[in-house]
């Protein structure tokens, strides 16, 4: 399946590279898709525990001025949900256009965040890394290349000594 990538973008790590960017906008979107309903959770949490307070100020058990400190509270809850539906929005908007489709808000991110624990060693994933990825073997290739032309140079670092034996005849001598 490589082969066929290397043959249409010419650059499998640029295709990679683009990939993975992809996969990164998509889980940051997912994310965010989270964030939105946990903070809807916890503002109807706070809600049931506002409308608690509302009746124990009814009955007399807590004063005004604490009713009011839980009625500030949930500023920050909505202030927070607000903040995570503008983070949904704004990742959303960056995956589409990454993948340049139309922005349209009536678009959803789906999928789940499933995790798993993963047991890798590093050996295992260098000789995953020394055996897959192009630019890798082409780096290696280059070491390579460096230490041969290093034991060149040092080969011609040193005189080459080549003794003579004999005789010149010099003007009538």
């Amino acid at each position: 399946a490589s082969g066929g990538l290397e043959k249409w973008t010419g650059r499998p790590s640029t295709m990679r590279r683009g990939l993975a960017e992809v996969k990164r906008m998509y889980y940051e979107a997912l994310l965010a898709r989270y964030s939105v309903e946990v903070a809807t959770e916890s503002r109807q949490t706070f809600d049931q525990l506002l409308q608690f307070n509302v009746t124990r100020f009814q009955e007399g058990a807590i004063p005004e001025v604490d009713l009011i400190k839980v009625r500030l509270e949930r500023v920050k809850f909505d202030s927070s949900a607000r903040q995570a539906e503008l983070g949904l929005r704004q990742a959303t908007i960056r995956l589409i256009e990454k993948l340049g489709a139309s922005v349209s808000f009536s678009q959803r991110v789906t999928g789940e965040l499933n995790f798993r624990a993963l047991s890798l060693d590093l050996n295992s994933i260098r000789e995953f890394a020394v055996t897959e990825r192009t630019d890798v073997l082409a780096a290696m290739a280059e070491v390579t290349a460096a230490n041969e032309r290093l034991a060149l140079e040092r080969g011609r670092s040193k005189t080459d000594l080549s003794p003579f034996a004999g005789y010149k005849r010099v003007g009538d001598d």
